[in-house]
């Protein structure tokens, strides 16, 4: 279907959306975004040995079954609702994709755990793969750093830009970095201001990178390597989240991060919307 110039392409039984394709921009999404559970795991993250004991997440954010649901039409939008299975979790993820009037796609995703034995969540969100060209990253919400939500006290509301070559902390050795938190829309865009606008209708957790998660994720061991040893991709890579879990214990060794920054609830929902910048 096609709306103001923008032409959508949904799959009845495999993914959902297939194709996002502005007529002003040409190639855009080299991904389109998809649910994701998982992050590179943190020193402290080792500490605590969620590499193991969380590590079902990481399954869960590759191997999904997607099932169409139905199509809404209301008010001169149209919605195409599917169902995530994720495999090996007793979980489900109702997905909706509004194309809106102006040829803006709002997604929303509502989770839900159908087992009262899940481990805690690593993050809740989606990812999504970008052409290169669109480096030019704006966002307003805490900054310029990265922060995360127990790390974020020294990181401002206000809106920050950078490029997003810029936005992933060298750490010794290569691990999660760049979140922005409390983020209430953002910009990606090519050297002639062209690219998507990403709003939230509640504050995201969101980070614009070079690198995916498994280029920094080791595994269940740590590998003795640094950051110049990971190539960075020829993509922006896009996590547009609701949360994603504290990075930081009371030590190092063991501890987890504090209670209030762990996500352990049956539901979780959140919303945002794609506009195209042309």
């Amino acid at each position: 279907m096609q709306a103001s110039g923008v032409t959508y392409e949904f799959q009845k039984n495999w993914r959902g959306l297939s194709s996002f394709n502005p007529s002003s921009l040409g190639w855009l999404f080299g991904k389109h975004p998809k649910v994701n559970f998982w992050r590179a795991p943190t020193d402290n993250d080792f500490g605590e040995q969620a590499q193991y004991n969380l590590r079902l997440w990481d399954a869960a954010s590759h191997n999904q079954k997607t099932s169409f649901k139905n199509v809404e039409e209301k008010d001169g939008t149209i919605t195409f609702n599917y169902e995530i299975k994720p495999t090996g979790i007793e979980a489900i993820v109702n997905v909706s994709y509004t194309v809106n009037k102006d040829g803006s796609l709002t997604i929303g995703a509502h989770y839900k755990g159908l087992s009262g034995d899940l481990p805690e969540m690593m993050r809740f969100g989606m990812n999504m793969e970008l052409s290169n060209r669109f480096s030019n990253f704006s966002w307003y919400g805490r900054g310029p750093w990265e922060n995360y939500v127990d790390r974020k006290e020294d990181a401002f509301m206000g809106v920050w830009k950078g490029n997003v070559a810029d936005q992933a902390f060298p750490y010794y050795r290569p691990q999660e970095a760049g979140n922005k938190t409390d983020v209430r829309w953002l910009t990606l865009t090519d050297k002639n201001g062209k690219g998507i606008r990403i709003v939230g209708a509640q504050p995201l957790s969101v980070s614009a990178t070079n690198y995916r998660t498994e280029d920094w994720d080791p595994g269940t061991t740590k590998k003795q390597q640094h950051a110049s040893d990971i190539l960075s991709a020829d993509r922006v890579i896009l996590n547009v989240d609701l949360f994603q879990r504290g990075v930081g214990g009371l030590n190092s060794w063991g501890a987890k991060p504090l209670d209030q920054y762990r996500f352990r609830d049956k539901e979780y929902s959140y919303q945002y919307t794609i506009s195209v910048i042309q």
